[in-house]
């Protein structure tokens, strides 16, 4: 039974929402506990909490990220890891000083150009690789977009992954130098 709109504390595992009037919600999960415990934190572990805070002391080495960054690049699809040699590749020749890959803001007509190019030059080193497969049904080669827009797009998305990466990278060496 409810009792205006809300179930009663018996009806359910939850029982009624906090709020003016109603019980907090009982158990370890609820609100209550951890107001006492903040009730009870004085001024001094407070502000240093938040000098803590302040320093990301838990914030991972950039080692560790790179590493963690080159293991999820080994979890992609067979395809996008063919495709990732091509995409650093075009990365690499954008990484240099005043590049657009490390502009506040990265024109999206400049990035399908790159995208186009890496294209261009799987088309001339492996063109299998960006080919429909024969064995793709008829019916499913019809729908909304065509093979060549949904590679297109992974490329421009695997891309743009790899530019914020490098982008992370350049900003973690730039901010060991001051």
């Amino acid at each position: 039974a409810a009792t205006g709109g809300w179930p009663t504390a018996s009806s359910g595992p939850w029982g009624p929402p906090p709020g003016p009037g109603r019980p907090p919600y009982r158990g370890s999960w609820g609100t209550a506990g951890k107001n006492n415990r903040l009730q009870s934190q004085s001024c001094a572990q407070e502000e240093e909490q938040e000098a803590d805070d302040l320093y990301m002391t838990d914030m991972p080495e950039p080692g560790q990220m790179e590493e963690d960054w080159l293991y999820m690049q080994q979890l992609y699809p067979n395809t996008a890891r063919k495709l990732v040699y091509y995409i650093e590749d075009a990365a690499d020749r954008l990484e240099y000083e005043n590049s657009m890959m490390f502009d506040n803001y990265p024109d999206r007509i400049a990035v399908e150009q790159v995208v186009k190019e890496i294209i261009a030059v799987i088309q001339e080193n492996d063109p299998a690789l960006i080919t429909m497969p024969e064995d793709t049904a008829v019916s499913e080669r019809k729908g909304d977009q065509t093979w060549d827009s949904c590679i297109e797009e992974m490329i421009q998305i695997m891309l743009l992954g790899e530019m914020h990466h490098r982008r992370w990278r350049y900003q973690q060496m730039n901010r060991r130098n001051y």
